[in-house]
């Protein structure tokens, strides 16, 4: 990896220059060529971009590096696979397959919904999330848990219904361990994919006449690396990736004049208690209003309004009319500044600014993760502009739709890094999809059934190796690590990181390692002290007692911090705690050492001195005890434990008199031992 490291810094200028030319030289070809020709030649480079993947696993190719944290077999089987589709693709065996399909389909639409069903919860079960890693699933799972056992309320964050609904399934199945939480959002998420395939399901036989176009559409939208979504992942947008799909169906239902519009309010209103993000979804839901008003008047769009009003007012009524109750508060922005900010809250949640090298390479990343295949059949339509009914109410519905999302995705701040928080905008992606199917077969282009399908099975092949990826324990861990780079994620998304990471080992009872990780943050950012902090509780938890070690991890803390008094403090007062342990096992010289440590970071606390003394008192060195004693007695007249230790010394070097004194003063301060002392001397 240190080799990888060190080509790594020219990725960005290169590579993703590299792709940006590619992508628009294969456009151009094909609008003044042979279109089949460079379709398949984009295949072809979509497919050597995982290989490239697979040499440069890096934080900067977060969007196709699976195969190289996976078992180098996979990419034997994935060369293997690419090729093997290509020919069967172009056998007129498979031609034959598709069209079989695709009447099958057309035919017997529910045996085929059946059958898609069963081959989702054979791929749930397949790809199955083993490490939850992906996003911010351990906070979902700690308040769930405090919320089941009563110790905290509910957290709704900016997601209140998703929220409910899958802590109703941590309810139903009785969740009390981690692996139980695992299992009842994995059920979450099978649940709410069924339902997102028979939306897609519906959308696509109405969205499109041609029974093969329409397979090929389902099988785009129903394959994507969206759909990781539903397989265990622990987070709470596949509920809101599937109540987007319904709002899309009404939509279009709508639009075929199927439906009323009260429906599509309704679907709007769901969404956004969902998620409110999902407010992007308005530019779309006005221009259906327009639509409606133009059409039909206003009576349907009166009814809406006030169904949202309603039930926006419902809400509001049951937190009490306390936005704090529904909102998850940040002192930080949501969005990228164009130049670096001098606030420390946005310093620390931004690695990077909105035109930075860094940020268009996540972008690319999360378009390249999600649908590039979409994306370069768009270009392909555009060429045929003429063709396309772009005054279609389908397409204009569409466009208002992806266009505010997809400037979300440009100006949004991930919290975690794009490539962990990925989710965000993954919910948005099927409309996309959708879009780029519907004009690529109305834009009257040549042989794009069989363009399609070799896209299609391309973007299938590298789905299943994210999908696998995720559903590998030590594949998973390894590319949490590889994301962890200062280049493009924050301070603040390196911290939730390394704290997801660490609580995972904990989880799993394999403590050890959250050490490491730790330490590697502390490397990272060495003025932070919850990585210190972090660190200490960690060896503590792997051994109670290791105070060497802890020692270690303070003296260096001290070395780079030794300005902070709240560190000082802490490593003295540590050392006292240390000490005392040592001094009760009956090893007096490790405790002298930890006893000594306090002295010289705190000279004015008067009780390491005391406990000093009392080490030099068991060895016998009376001088040196008295001499901590009375050190300790000047920093704190009032010290009761100071005056007792100094008499017993004394009365050791047989000077009753003075022992008397100091049992006197002491007993004076509350000293139950001096008391005793006195009484048992008259």
């Amino acid at each position: 990896m240190n080799e990888v490291i060190g080509l790594d810094r020219l990725l960005a200028p290169t590579l993703y220059s590299v792709l940006f030319i590619s992508f628009f030289s294969l456009i151009l070809g094909a609008m003044n060529g042979n279109v089949f020709k460079y379709s398949i030649i984009f295949g072809i480079c979509l497919i050597a971009l995982y290989c490239f993947g697979y040499f440069y696993p890096v934080s900067l190719t977060w969007g196709f590096h699976f195969l190289g944290l996976l078992p180098n077999y996979f990419f034997v089987m994935y060369l293997f696979g690419s090729v093997l589709y290509l020919l069967f693709i172009f056998t007129k065996t498979g031609e034959h397959f598709v069209v079989k399909s695709a009447r099958f389909m057309e035919r017997r639409p529910w045996k085929f919904l059946s059958l898609v069903t069963g081959v989702f919860l054979v791929a749930t079960v397949l790809f199955k999330v083993k490490a939850p890693l992906l996003g911010d699933g351990f906070f979902l799972v700690r308040n769930f848990s405090e919320a089941f056992r009563g110790i905290s309320p509910l957290d709704l964050r900016n997601e209140p219904l998703a929220t409910y609904y899958y802590y109703g399934f941590t309810l139903v199945f009785g969740t009390s361990t981690f692996e139980g939480f695992l299992r009842a959002f994995w059920i979450a998420g099978g649940v709410s994919g069924i339902a997102f395939l028979v939306c897609s399901f519906f959308i696509v036989r109405n969205l499109l006449v041609d029974a093969t176009t329409q397979l090929i559409t389902f099988l785009f939208v129903c394959t994507a690396s969206y759909m990781q979504l539903f397989f265990g992942y622990v987070e709470s947008y596949s509920i809101v990736l599937t109540v987007i799909s319904l709002y899309l169906l009404c939509s279009i239902l709508y639009l075929k004049q199927k439906v009323q519009f009260i429906w599509l309010a309704l679907c709007f209103f769901l969404a956004c208690v969902l998620h409110y993000l999902s407010v992007l979804l308005l530019p779309s839901l006005f221009y259906l209003m327009v639509h409606e008003w133009k059409e039909r008047g206003i009576k349907q769009i009166l009814v809406g309004t006030l169904l949202i009003a309603t039930g926006v007012s419902i809400i509001l009524l049951l937190a009490e009319f306390s936005i704090e109750n529904l909102h998850a508060y940040v002192p930080h922005k949501h969005y990228l500044t164009v130049e670096e900010s001098t606030e420390v809250f946005e310093a620390y949640s931004q690695a990077y600014t909105l035109f930075s090298m860094y940020h268009l390479t996540d972008w690319f990343n999360l378009f390249i993760l999600l649908c590039p295949a979409p994306l370069f059949i768009i270009g392909l339509s555009l060429f045929k502009w003429k063709t396309i009914a772009w005054k279609s109410s389908v397409i204009v519905f569409l466009l208002f739709l992806i266009v505010p999302f997809i400037l979300f995705t440009f100006i949004a701040k991930y919290d975690l890094g794009a490539a962990k928080d990925w989710d965000i905008a993954a919910t948005f992606f099927p409309p996309i999809v959708l879009f780029a199917c519907f004009i690529f077969f109305h834009a009257e282009i040549v042989e794009s059934k069989k363009i399609a399908l070799i896209l299609l099975g391309i973007s299938v092949l590298n789905s299943t190796m994210w999908f696998t990826l995720n559903a590998r324990t030590d594949s998973a861990i390894a590319r949490v690590k590889v994301l962890m780079d200062p280049r493009n994620v924050s301070h603040l998304g390196h911290y939730a990181t390394s704290l997801h990471l660490a609580m995972y080992y904990h989880q799993t009872g394999n403590h050890s390692p959250a050490i490491d990780i730790w330490k590697e943050f502390s490397k990272k950012y060495p003025l932070d002290r919850r990585g210190y902090l972090n660190i200490l509780q960690n060896i503590n938890t792997v051994n109670n007692h290791d105070y060497k070690e802890m020692k270690e991890v303070y003296e260096s803390w001290v070395r780079i911090d030794s300005a902070s008094r709240q560190t000082i403090e802490g490593f003295s007062k540590f050392c006292i705690e240390a000490g005392n342990y040592y001094f009760e096992h009956d090893q007096p010289a490790q405790a002298k050492v930890f006893y000594h440590r306090a002295t010289e970071l705190t000279p004015q606390f008067a009780r390491a001195f005391n406990n000093l003394g009392s080490v030099y008192a068991v060895q016998e060195s009376t001088a040196h005890a008295i001499t901590y004693f009375l050190r300790a007695i000047e920093l704190d007249s009032a010290y009761a434990d100071a005056y007792y230790n100094l008499g017993n010394a004394y009365y050791d070097s047989h000077e009753k008199a003075l022992a008397k004194k100091y049992y006197e003063k002491a007993a004076h301060l509350g000293n139950s031992f001096a008391q005793e002392s006195l009484k048992e001397s008259q």
